[in-house]
């Protein structure tokens, strides 16, 4: 199969699968969907290749669709399928804020951004999913993105050259620049800044950019470079003599799955840019209470919360950003760079993935890196792979999952670990260690307030994410158990590796047995998961439909969220007899 028709197919079932998740329109019969378009009097009908309880359906191509009174079926292509779903939206959503061709814009982008990503790594589709891959490889393998996102390739700001240049699916790897700027307007946060800086230069770099005392160095991107020095405000600090552009400096890096995240194996640090593009829903921006953030959460890490869960939960890691860079003043300039420790140095990067690449869909006629993982360790171990995948789902759960709801009940900390925010090294194919990143994505539960103030002082003015708890409960099951957890469970589905039934049971006897722990917590969580028929999810294609930016604005109002089925309860899950011996290696 050809690049182009691949993408399109895959941003079909993305779009297609969002729609019938998020609407629940749609019935299944005898392996056809059968998606009704009331308010146009047509319908669109998808033979299924494999049905998911999590929600990620995998179809059969070509769809179909047919108009009111049409009594022949037609093909449906891409365009022709997000018009009439689009359109079937904005009827319904009569008098709301509707961007039908922003919307339609997108798709296409995203659609064709992804063929150039197919054709740039064909030749080397085998190797993409190699069981032992490293960090990097990982990061730079996510071809078709987020599989549950209308426009998961869609990016606006970059022309094409720069999307080969600077994207992680093209393995863009280039020079960062420089700029130099005066004490008197540099804000330096965290002792480890300024080594943290040097450490990407040469000694003959780091010598020339010391010549000039009383300055601070910055690293830039350099599409953000570009940008900022077109503006007024950079401009007149270049006229002050309080800024300097030295351009292309230091050690080449390596985009990583954000694409503003840039990584060198050599380095101690990883660095985390803002640039001037917008990544499916939102403009990459770095905010000055986020830079706080990095350093809040690691006061809580020193504290006698970070010394049990590293007693309690020894596989499991929060990636630390110990400094940051910006300009003096609340506004941001675009110069604010996160620094984050790197722990995936040389040999620490062998086995490594990020849980969305372990998810990812494979290439046509290629097996994806979970089921070759599956199938290894099955040889390996003469098993078979249900047996291996259960045990390995197990072993994963006390690495991820434990740590995660024990350190929300305990102390009322939420991390917001979706797929792209978490990390896995494994040994020899089994978790080992888990790695959360993301100063973005911390929620301090309200109830648990005053107790945390005790480690940090004015935390709700210093991290912005103090939350009620019943906001604090909607994300954290959003992001850890719908993209995550149930997003993992379906990618071993896909892969004909297990029954998702049997994973999700597992899932809710390691939910049973928090039950105790959360006794001392004014959390729903554990309740509404184990019991509700449907519960809140985050809805990418209406948040995307209504232009909505997930990181402007409140926390209430950054995203659709709309009640989804929840399959933890859903009858085929009840009915597992869950008493499998596990048997981790």
């Amino acid at each position: 199969m050809d690049s182009g028709k691949a993408a399109e197919q895959k941003s079909i079932e993305c779009f297609l699968n969002c729609y019938v998740r998020e609407t629940g329109e749609g019935k299944m019969e005898d392996g056809i969907l059968h998606l009704p378009l009331k308010e146009q009097g047509a319908e669109i009908k998808a033979k299924l290749h494999y049905t998911s309880l999590t929600g990620r359906h995998l179809y059969s191509f070509p769809l179909f669709y047919r108009m009111r009174n049409q009594p022949d079926w037609i093909e449906a292509d891409l365009v022709t399928l997000v018009s009439l779903l689009s359109k079937e939206l904005s009827l319904t959503y009569k008098g709301q804020s509707i961007h039908m061709q922003e919307m339609m814009r997108r798709v296409l982008f995203s659609t064709e951004n992804m063929t150039l990503f197919l054709e740039k790594r064909q030749e080397e589709s085998s190797q993409l999913y190699d069981p032992f891959r490293s960090f990097l490889e990982s990061e730079q393998s996510l071809l078709y993105g987020h599989l549950l996102h209308p426009t998961p390739k869609s990016r606006q700001g970059m022309n094409e050259k720069e999307t080969n240049q600077y994207s992680p699916e093209t393995q863009g790897q280039f020079h960062l620049r420089y700029f130099l700027i005066h004490e008197s307007i540099a804000e330096l946060g965290g002792e480890e800044a300024e080594q943290a800086v040097l450490s990407l230069l040469t000694e003959e770099e780091k010598q020339a950019a010391g010549r000039k005392s009383g300055f601070q160095l910055f690293p830039v991107h350099p599409l953000q470079a570009e940008q900022l020095l077109e503006t007024s405000p950079i401009q007149e600090l270049m006229q002050e003599e309080l800024l300097f552009d030295l351009g292309i400096m230091g050690q080449k890096v390596s985009a990583t799955s954000s694409i503003r995240t840039v990584y060198n194996e050599n380095l101690d640090y990883m660095f985390k840019f803002s640039i001037p593009v917008k990544v499916t829903n939102s403009l990459r921006v770095n905010k000055k209470i986020e830079l706080e953030r990095g350093l809040t959460v690691n006061k809580i890490l020193d504290s006698k919360i970070g010394k049990q869960l590293n007693e309690f939960f020894p596989g499991f890691f929060v990636t630390r950003d110990p400094a940051y860079l910006a300009l003096k003043g609340e506004k941001e300039s675009g110069l604010e760079v996160v620094i984050r420790e790197n722990p995936f140095k040389k040999e620490k990067a062998a086995e490594t993935t990020l849980i969305a690449g372990l998810c990812q869909d494979a290439l046509p006629g290629e097996k994806p890196h979970i089921q070759r993982i599956m199938e290894e360790l099955a040889e390996q171990e003469n098993r078979n792979v249900e047996e291996v995948s259960i045990d390995w789902f197990k072993k994963y759960l006390n690495i991820s999952l434990q740590p995660l709801l024990w350190l929300y009940l305990t102390h009322g900390i939420a991390l917001e670990a979706h797929q792209q925010n978490s990390v896995l090294k494994m040994n020899k194919g089994y978790p080992e260690s888990f790695y959360y990143r993301d100063n973005q994505g911390y929620y301090f539960a309200s109830s648990k307030q005053d107790y945390l103030q005790q480690f940090v002082p004015n935390l709700k003015e210093k991290s912005d994410t103090v939350c009620e708890d019943s906001l604090v409960d909607e994300r954290l099951r959003y992001y850890f158990f719908f993209n995550h957890i149930f997003g993992l469970i379906n990618a071993f589905g896909c892969s004909g590796l297990v029954q998702e039934e049997k994973l999700l049971q597992m899932v809710k006897e390691e939910l049973k047995n928090f039950i105790p722990v959360s006794s001392h917590s004014k959390s729903n969580i554990l309740n509404t998961l184990l019991d509700q028929e449907a519960l809140p999810c985050k809805a990418n294609l209406l948040t995307r439909f209504h232009d909505m930016d997930e990181l402007v604005g409140t926390l209430e109002t950054q995203s659709v969220y709309t009640e989804v089925k929840n399959p933890l309860v859903h009858k085929e899950v009840r009915a597992v007899d869950y008493s499998h011996e596990t048997n981790v290696v």
